[in-house]
């Protein structure tokens, strides 16, 4: 996102009711019945997409000021603030910390007495939300209060009971940072790698687990400290295959997490799509209908005050992103078709607020989709926008090796057998280097060095079929490999060649 289109997407993010309050609240800063604040509001509400050189002219024409970066940074700021001020987005997080800033006020301005008043109701609340940074930062502004004074009594409270507090707030204060520093870690170790019983590097996995917030953890953890910690084993159970585990702690977190008054639900949505990818990785497809279900249940029930578009979009996104996978995992790439124009445009329209990795399985799933009715110029125009991409390139190792061999057999779709080589040889020395050679891929891979170099005529048949019964039984010696089967069914397209149809007729030819 440029900084110039940021103000752009802030507004695109609020909801009708926050955009009611800024108009209200920007009345404060101007007599003017129409002021430059909500002329500049309004010219950007109306865009569908940024265009910075149409927004100068008509600030230019419609407003007073003499320039348009500063005006857009003053609005900004008073959007922030009407925001602090908005129901929609008033959490007890953010009630706990305007108290905080108050109390600060009264101190500087030596009104202690007023301050601690203050400071015992904030605690009260903060205590009862387990907010355990605000409980250490009162209790340092009690420290300062009662060092200020003359009062002993204050004094003797501090010493006697506040300063325990503090003390256990900070041991607390460190299990979070060293559980929240350790799912960061798991995050960035998943996202690099994302292989089921998948051994490389896997002493540093285990490095990770070592922490000892996750093996030892304190008694009375924090909310979002009990999501870091079952989210940190949620994904250890994914990575080493241990499914029934992976379902159970992701489920935990979901429980855990559920938007709290005013919180966005998208950190939810995260939470809710890394569970339905380990009930779908491990085909636990009863629990996968079930929790399916239950999460499509509980996005109804979101405040619709905290609703922006972008989130709505994110939420259809994220839905249609199960389905679309559902569709590919049974060959179902006609059925998938009807959803994919609608879902492709709505990508684009939010591509700012969605990040890489949703972009990047929303991609490769347009790609297969296209791929399995045939038209494979689309599919290749989708695996290019993933490939040329330097993030959505460097995340999900496993997805972006598959995406490779897409893109060979694509190439080999469209007939255009002078890369092909070549491409074999870059997809080997990928999988080799990033460890995720597999018996099943090196058989595939020695089969299209011999076989699709050029164009599949009845005399390659029988070659295509003994490929097909190699396949076959590798999967019965090595069960493990049964995962790449989650990327592309390579079985379901040699057939489709034999059978000179797309991998969505395959079904209906063989009968």
């Amino acid at each position: 996102m440029k900084k110039s289109e940021q103000l752009f997407y802030l507004i695109k993010s609020l909801t009708k009711s926050e955009k009611r309050s800024f108009k209200l609240f920007a009345k404060i800063y101007s007599k003017e019945k129409g002021n430059n604040y909500t002329i500049l509001f309004d010219e950007l509400d109306k865009m569908k997409s940024y265009n910075h050189d149409l927004l100068i002219n008509i600030i230019n024409q419609k407003t007073t000021t003499t320039s348009t970066s500063r005006l857009k940074n003053q609005l900004s700021e008073v959007i922030m603030r009407s925001l602090l001020l908005s129901s929609s987005v008033s959490t007890d997080g953010i009630e706990i910390n305007t108290a905080i800033n108050y109390i600060t006020i009264l101190f500087v301005k030596g009104l202690n007495d007023q301050a601690n008043e203050l400071i015992i109701r904030t605690k009260e609340n903060a205590l009862k939300q387990k907010d355990y940074l605000a409980i250490e930062r009162l209790s340092v502004l009690e420290y300062y209060i009662a060092m200020q004074g003359a009062n002993t009594d204050r004094m003797d409270t501090y010493i006697n009971s506040i300063s325990k507090v503090l003390e256990v707030s900070r041991i607390q204060n460190k299990q979070a940072a060293d559980l929240e520093l350790t799912l960061l870690k798991m995050r960035a170790y998943y996202l690099k790698n994302n292989s089921v019983n998948h051994s490389a590097d896997s002493g540093h996995l285990e490095m990770i687990m070592n922490s000892p917030c996750i093996q030892e953890p304190s008694d009375g953890l924090d909310l979002y400290s009990l999501v870091s910690y079952h989210a940190v084993w949620g994904y250890y159970y994914h990575l080493k295959g241990d499914g029934e585990r992976a379902y159970y702690h992701r489920k935990e977190v979901l429980n855990i997490s559920r938007p709290q008054r005013g919180t966005p639900p998208t950190t939810w949505i995260v939470h809710a799509r890394l569970l339905l990818i380990s009930l779908s990785t491990f085909q636990l497809h009863k629990e996968y209908k079930i929790e399916l279900k239950f999460i499509q249940e509980e996005l109804r029930k979101f405040p619709k005050e905290i609703i922006s578009e972008f989130v709505k979009n994110i939420l259809k996104l994220t839905l249609a992103n199960i389905q679309l996978h559902e569709y590919i995992l049974n060959a179902k790439f006609k059925d998938a078709l009807l959803q994919i124009e609608d879902t492709e445009s709505l990508m684009k329209h939010s591509i700012e607020f969605v990040d890489a990795n949703l972009q990047m399985t929303l991609r490769s799933n347009f790609s297969m989709i296209y791929f399995g009715v045939g038209e494979y110029k689309k599919a290749l125009h989708h695996l290019n926008d993933i490939l040329n991409n330097k993030e959505m390139s460097h995340i999900r190792v496993d997805t972006q090796c598959y995406n490779l061999v897409k893109n060979l057999l694509i190439h080999y779709s469209l007939g255009n057998y002078s890369l092909v080589q070549s491409l074999i040889f870059s997809t080997r020395n990928f999988f080799i280097k990033h460890n995720r050679m597999n018996p099943y891929i090196d058989s595939f891979l020695k089969f299209a060095k011999k076989n699709l170099l050029d164009n599949y005529d009845k005399s390659k048949e029988q070659s295509f079929e003994d490929q097909i019964t190699q396949l076959d039984s590798i999967l019965i010696e090595f069960k493990w490999v049964t995962q790449v089967l989650n990327y592309f069914n390579f079985k379901i397209w040699l057939k489709s060649i034999i059978l000179q149809c797309t991998m969505n007729d395959v079904d209906e030819r063989e009968k």
